[in-house]
Formats: structure tokens, sequence, C-alpha cells
């Protein structure tokens, strides 16, 4: 009978801890206790665990702070390395941009045309991106001292494609024009 009993009150010793079980059980407990030297032992060994595991849980959550921390910065610096990459691209289109436009239209002045027949040409294309500068450098400037919004990074890369593309298709029209010596 005394090792059924052992095995009830070892049953009951969590509850017993967590001061989670009814009285009756309790007292059933601490008279067990008083004259079981096992039982005891096996208390002190759980209240040992029991506080050892707060000790456990505790450095656990530290540890996964720092986790979700240290995958929030690598996320932010993969996108900041991103935006400086597609903003020195962006820098790159706009020289060479303005460059093109300035070139044709220095030509097409030291030909002596008019500024209506000058802006009929396809090469003028890199001009109208001048509008989407605006834009780029209000995300650049402004919203990025801010929290971005997927808005205003959708304009910036919405912008970088189209000058790139507008750049792409001004070149090689006036490259044609170039050619065909108008």
């Amino acid at each position: 009978m005394e090792m059924t009993s052992c095995n009830i009150i070892q049953d009951l010793l969590p509850l017993y801890l967590d001061n989670a079980c009814s009285k009756e059980s309790r007292e059933l407990v601490e008279e067990h206790l008083a004259r079981c030297a096992a039982c005891r032992k096996q208390k002190e060994m759980m209240e040992q665990g029991i506080g050892i595991g707060e000790d456990f849980i505790a450095q656990n959550m530290k540890e996964e702070r720092l986790l979700e921390q240290g995958k929030k910065n690598i996320e932010q610096k993969a996108k900041k390395d991103i935006l400086v990459k597609a903003a020195f691209v962006d820098v790159v289109l706009n020289i060479l941009s303005i460059g093109l436009t300035v070139m044709y239209i220095w030509k097409m002045v030291r030909k002596g045309m008019a500024m209506e027949y000058l802006f009929s040409y396809g090469p003028l294309l890199p001009s109208v991106l001048i509008m989407f500068l605006i834009s780029e450098y209000i995300f650049l400037v402004k919203d990025r001292k801010n929290k971005e919004t997927f808005v205003s990074q959708m304009m910036t890369a919405a912008s970088i494609l189209m000058k790139a593309a507008c750049f792409v298709i001004a070149s090689i029209i006036g490259i044609a024009i170039l050619v065909a010596g108008i």
C-alpha cells in the first residue's frame, strides 16, 4: 500500500508545488511527506527543477528576442542595400538621360532647327523623365527619414523602370537619327 501511496503522491506533487490541488489533496501530500523521505527528496528535486525551469524559460525568451531583432536587422540591411543600388542606378540613368537630351538639343540648335521641329523628335523623351525625378527624390529624401510606405516604394520602382525604358528607347531613336544624318 505504501508504494501505491508514493505513486499517488508523486502524481500530486506537481499540483501541490503549483498550489493547484484541493485542500484535501494538499493535506494528504503533507502527511505523506512528513513520513516518507523518498517523496520529500522528490519534492526538493522538483522545487529545484522549477527554479531552473524559470531561469531556462527567461534565458530562452531573451535568446528568442535577440534572434528576432537580428532577423529584423538583416532584413532592414538587405532592403537598404537594394534601395542604395536602385538609387545609384537611378542617378546614372538621370545623368545619361540629361546628357543625351542636352547633346540632342545642342545638335539641333547648331543646325538651326525650330523649337517646334525640335520637340517632335523621340530623343527628347529623356526630358519627360523629369516628372519622375520628383517622386524619387521625395522618397529618397523625405520618406526614407520617416517610415517608408508601400506606395512610395512602388512609385520609385515604377519611376526607375520607366526611366530605364525611356532611356533605351531614346538612345535607339537618337542613334538611328545620328546614323541617318538628320
